[in-house]
């Protein structure tokens, strides 16, 4: 059993949702989950007291939140001399174009240089069209974006576009990969449990 610390930004509910199935997949595999959103976590919540941690994010504004960022940016020591993990929730995942394809790459290169955090596993979700919690500026924007894309175009309803399948295959890659097969020994407090 290992204890996965899973850290989440989200704007309208995407990456939370997936940093949840995320934490349920490996509650089933009989490892231990905190899920904290990172506008709000704890102060005993260091990455040092898990075995892994995983790290997601939205985009939005060619950007991920700035709270995620803060707290990637603190921990990036630590986090790069231990098993972890990010995914990025993107609805331009849907668009399999070439230009698309570099300019998503180029948002998570931007991401990990500047926080100076470089995780050896790493995947990009298509997120969800939320119309619903949209402003009307914000809905036609997105109207046009899921046009290029493909995607639904009626403001009418929500539409989700997460393949849940790939993020099943993301934590088994990432358990596969860097997780050992033992897991590492650790001393636990009332403190160092967060509840999620």
């Amino acid at each position: 059993m290992s204890r996965f610390l899973i850290i989440y930004g989200t704007k309208y509910g995407q990456a939370k949702k997936i940093a949840n199935f995320i934490s349920n997949e490996l509650t089933q595999l009989g490892h231990v989950t905190d899920v904290v959103d990172s506008r709000d976590i704890p102060v005993a919540t260091r990455p040092e007291l898990y075995d892994a941690v995983i790290v997601g994010g939205s985009v939005h504004m060619h950007g991920y939140p700035r709270w995620l960022n803060k707290w990637v940016k603190h921990h990036a020591s630590t986090l790069s001399t231990m098993p972890s993990a990010f995914f990025s929730v993107c609805l331009s995942a849907l668009d399999n174009g070439t230009k698309v394809r570099k300019e998503e790459q180029k948002i998570l290169n931007t991401f990990f240089i500047k926080n100076d955090w470089h995780p050896t596993t790493w995947a990009i979700f298509a997120g969800e069209l939320a119309y619903s919690k949209y402003t009307w500026p914000l809905k036609l924007i997105m109207q046009w974006i899921a046009k290029r894309a493909g995607a639904e175009t009626s403001v009418k309803q929500d539409y989700e576009y997460t393949n849940w399948k790939d993020v099943a295959q993301f934590i088994k890659k990432f358990i596969d990969l860097e997780m050992p097969t033992t897991a590492r020994t650790k001393t636990w407090t009332e403190e160092a449990v967060v509840s999620q």
